[in-house]
């Protein structure tokens, strides 16, 4: 069912009644601080608000197979390491339901919604928003976050590159896969400090 009404209170009516509690929390954890930051950074506040409510709406679906069959259905790319975790899986399938569910068209919403978790490089300015507010929503009590925040709103590159070595050192500790685009992301933060 398409909804045409995407503000934030039809949006967060749609996800109380589709994920749980908990990744609801976090949804809007994540909102809070990518609000902050859009207007600490002046990145457009209404595809802010979009991505970072949208950017786990994929977490609907408990298993890599039905992910990967709504993302076919709905034209969404499979992401090439799609077999390895609905952790990595989820971002494809949240895009999909951006633009399936809620007529989300705009190219910088749904790339920062797909990148929310790997990262990658040539990121705008409003996936970079994301994937630190993603990491950094307080509902997910890392000891990290006060400060990589008070950092963010300094200096958002200068935090992603902390917030991407720690993502990246929690995956190695994991033993899981780690994104390609992880390792871009990190490499063009560093590069642009050049």
């Amino acid at each position: 069912m398409k909804h045409t009404d995407t503000s934030v209170a039809s949006i967060q009516s749609w996800l109380k009644r589709n994920i749980d509690a908990p990744r609801y929390r976090h949804t809007m954890g994540t909102y809070a601080v990518a609000m902050k930051l859009a207007k600490r950074h002046g990145a457009n506040e209404r595809k802010t608000a979009l991505a970072a409510l949208l950017h786990d709406a994929g977490r609907m679906f408990f298993s890599p197979k039905a992910m990967i069959a709504y993302i076919r259905e709905h034209g969404e790319a499979l992401p090439a390491h799609r077999e390895l975790s609905t952790g990595l899986l989820h971002a494809a399938a949240s895009a999909a339901i951006a633009r399936a569910v809620f007529g989300v068209r705009d190219r910088t919403v749904l790339d920062a919604i797909r990148r929310h978790t790997t990262g990658g490089k040539n990121m705008s300015l409003i996936a970079k928003i994301i994937y630190i507010a993603d990491v950094l929503d307080p509902s997910r009590g890392l000891p990290h976050t006060r400060g990589l925040l008070k950092k963010a709103m300094r200096d958002l590159n200068d935090a992603l590159i902390d917030t991407v070595r720690i993502s990246i050192d929690y995956v190695m500790r994991q033993r899981i896969f780690l994104a390609p685009g992880s390792l871009e992301f990190y490499n063009s933060l560093i590069r642009s400090r050049r």
